[in-house]
């Protein structure tokens, strides 16, 4: 938690939620909770990559000099220290 946010009353929020989920996590086997994590990765493209498309297509090609992709990278461990294999997300294109 930022320390710009601890004196907005969140503390005692957070504690009360902790205290809240603890009850209910004891009614799930620890095999079964997972922690997941998210990391997105900008990759660049050159500016001169050429796109084709037919000639009553209006839509604007033009932008930034680069253009970024974002490739996502998923992780899922279990309490038990078990793993899901990793997921790597490629954004989808259309022609």
């Amino acid at each position: 938690m930022a320390w710009e946010r601890h004196d907005n009353n969140i503390y005692d929020k957070v504690v009360h939620w902790f205290e809240v989920i603890e009850q209910e996590l004891h009614k799930v086997l620890p095999e079964n909770v997972y922690n997941m994590d998210e990391t997105g990765i900008m990759l660049s493209m050159l500016s001169s990559v050429k796109v084709l498309v037919g000639k009553d297509d209006r839509r604007g090609y033009r932008g930034a000099g680069v253009k970024r992709t974002m490739v996502t990278a998923i992780e899922c461990v279990s309490g038990t220290g078990e793993y899901l294999n990793p997921m790597i997300i490629w954004p989808a294109s259309t022609y």
